[in-house]
């Protein structure tokens, strides 16, 4: 009886394990094996805790005989998702460092190219400054002296006549506002290489004021010549010029004083293109279809039996005649 019924516990015992092979069966390494994530070779590994989730850990330390398989393909899903969650959050130290290198030597060379731009700013002001100042201080040249012989001296001397003289009927002249003021009569020197004004117009004019320039042989005397300046703007009727004029203290040698004390040269018949006809005694400035005309007194009809010799056709306006885009003109006396 007893060797029978040790026979019959072996087979039962037997007949458990074949059972238990048959079910273990789909749980075999070599199936599981094809969900592992890359690098981990061994499926045993992904029961320690450091594969599991926090849920299966918890259980697994409630119940250590539990069967892991369960947990197993859990954990196999979730670390999946958390290995791409790491995959994509995780960066590589070296490159961290690269990138962070990389981001600082851009920011850098921005911060250097910024620096760049503000001392090549700071640069051309700079040159700006300088190229005013010299400007301003370009003494004034051979030709220039040829024809404006006296021009340096201060002051005149007295056998020394000026170029524009009171009671020529030959000046020509015309109406403009040079800044804020009016010039009624403003006189042009048709063959005179430069603009001139004189230190108190360009005072009267200009809010930086100029100071009187010091001989360097003599600093107690003044020196004729101020210097010379750019850009000052210049309205005849609708049009706007700008110009450049050599500043003197004493322009006596250039237009009488009576006349006044800035002179227009061939600087700014360049400048302004404007056409003067010594026949009929016009001076015209024209801009796409606009047009102004300043009338010599003396060529006019109306004055034509006035004796200019002795009354002198300084104290006549100009008669001016505007014409715009309509071809619409308008004659008037000159009142600016």
């Amino acid at each position: 009886m007893s060797r029978a019924s040790d026979r019959r516990l072996i087979e039962l015992e037997n007949q458990v394990q074949r059972l238990m092979k048959a079910h273990l069966a789909p749980m075999q390494p070599t199936q599981v094996k094809r969900s592992l994530p890359h690098g981990i070779k061994s499926p045993s590994k992904l029961l320690s805790p450091e594969y599991l989730s926090q849920s299966s850990v918890i259980e697994q330390n409630k119940n250590p005989s539990s069967p892991k398989r369960v947990h197993f393909v859990n954990s196999i899903v979730i670390l999946n998702k958390e290995n791409e969650a790491e995959e994509e959050g995780s960066v590589d130290p070296s490159k961290t460092e690269y990138t962070n290198r990389e981001n600082a030597n851009k920011t850098g060379e921005e911060v250097e190219s910024e620096k760049e731009v503000d001392e090549e700013t700071e640069g051309e002001t700079k040159e700006e400054e300088e190229d005013d100042l010299e400007h301003f201080d370009t003494f004034p040249t051979m030709k220039e002296l040829r024809y404006h012989e006296w021009l340096l001296k201060n002051p005149r001397p007295p056998w020394v006549k000026a170029k524009i003289r009171t009671g020529n009927v030959n000046n020509v002249k015309f109406s403009c506002m040079i800044g804020q003021f009016n010039k009624e009569q403003a006189y042009l020197d048709l063959e005179s290489p430069i603009n001139v004004m004189s230190r108190l117009r360009y005072n009267w004019i200009m809010s930086n004021r100029l100071e009187p320039r010091r001989k360097p042989s003599n600093p107690k005397k003044n020196c004729n010549f101020v210097g010379r300046v750019k850009g000052l703007r210049v309205f005849v009727g609708n049009f706007t010029y700008e110009c450049d004029f050599m500043v003197l203290e004493d322009t006596t040698s250039v237009i009488d004083h009576y006349l006044g004390s800035v002179v227009f040269g061939k600087p700014f018949m360049e400048a302004t293109r404007l056409v003067y006809n010594k026949e009929e005694g016009t001076v015209v400035f024209e801009r796409d279809k606009e047009r102004i005309i300043f009338k010599m007194p003396h060529k006019m009809d109306m004055f034509k039996q006035v004796d200019f010799v002795d009354r002198g056709a300084d104290i006549i306006p100009l008669l001016v005649t505007e014409s715009d885009d309509d071809n619409c003109e308008k004659t008037h006396y000159s009142d600016i």
